[in-house]
């Protein structure tokens, strides 16, 4: 049990280093990076579809396997995703927001789990902060590419800030 929470607190960190890198990009490169960032999704996407493909032909075609459906189905996803860029482009924010609500959402539920810990309602406030931010991004989704970075950078710098402390308290959840 405590590894698989510690597993969650550092899988949770590094979500997080990448949404900061994201942010970073996004502040620095502000015209071309949600482009630059869906070619990497979509690149990203077919080689883990590729990967899959081959999984699924490495287990002699299992029955139970899924993974050619599923590599297909990436595959299928990141030509999506290149053929409807300008169409992606003008809803990143609203994908951007819905995700970060969604990590928020998560992070509550992280609080909930130390509710014994004194600093349970520090994580709480931090995930109620992070899930303004997604809904921020919502309502102005024209917002300027510069603030969704910067909004992405302070989302990511809190998450992993609440992680950690979430990843301190681990011993606490299992006893």
């Amino acid at each position: 049990m405590k590894n698989v929470l510690l597993r969650k607190g550092y899988f949770a960190i590094l979500v997080d280093i990448i949404a900061f890198v994201i942010g970073v990009i996004l502040i620095i490169f502000k015209n071309d990076a949600i482009n630059f960032l869906l070619y990497v999704l979509s690149a990203t996407l077919v080689l883990c579809g590729i990967y899959k493909c081959i999984k699924y032909y490495r287990n002699k075609h299992s029955a139970n396997d899924f993974n050619f459906a599923y590599g297909v189905i990436l595959v299928l996803v990141a030509a999506f995703i290149i053929i409807c860029m300008k169409n992606i482009e003008n809803v990143f924010g609203i994908i951007i927001g819905l995700s970060i609500i969604f990590s928020g959402i998560m992070k509550i539920n992280m609080a909930f789990q130390i509710e014994r810990d004194k600093m349970w309602r520090t994580i709480l406030f931090i995930a109620i902060l992070i899930i303004l931010a997604g809904i921020y991004i919502i309502i102005f989704p024209n917002t300027l590419i510069l603030y969704i970075g910067i909004i992405i950078a302070i989302y990511s710098v809190l998450s992993i800030f609440e992680s950690l402390m979430y990843i301190r308290n681990v011993n606490k959840i299992v006893s």
